[in-house]
């Protein structure tokens, strides 16, 4: 049980208010690639993704229903090269983000080796007045 609440909070944008209080006592685990999600203000986000070596050509970022998915070509294969140490690794991988409905993709951009994909939440007003007729 443990282990799924922890991809659901290692992968989840937009849920944050919820679990707020659960960053004491539950530590995400994280696969490859790295990430980061890091909160820009009240409704911004910006996912961070470590991914040297890659090209704009080998990624394909899309986003189906409240999936958002990170992924290599599949036509990415490592290199035939004899490595003495090889600590970068270029290979197919994909990553999924469970995202709030509310939260739309805004930019994605790639430079110098990490992916930033820039996020908002367009969460409705939970405060409203009414006119009376």
């Amino acid at each position: 049980m443990t282990n799924l609440i922890n991809t659901f909070l290692n992968r989840s944008i937009g849920f944050d208010p919820f679990f707020d209080g659960f960053d004491n006592w539950i530590t995400p685990k994280s696969n490859f690639p790295f990430h980061n999600i890091k909160k820009e203000s009240e409704n911004k986000y910006i996912i961070e993704m470590a991914l040297a070596g890659f090209g704009k050509e080998d990624i394909d970022v899309h986003q189906t229903d409240e999936i958002l998915t990170i992924e290599a070509s599949e036509h990415v294969k490592e290199e035939e090269t004899v490595y003495i140490s090889k600590g970068i690794s270029k290979r197919w991988f994909r990553k999924q983000f469970q995202l709030a409905d509310t939260v739309e993709v805004k930019k994605v951009k790639l430079e110098n080796g990490m992916l930033y994909i820039h996020l908002e939440n367009n969460r409705p007003s939970k405060e409203k007045t009414f006119d009376i007729d």
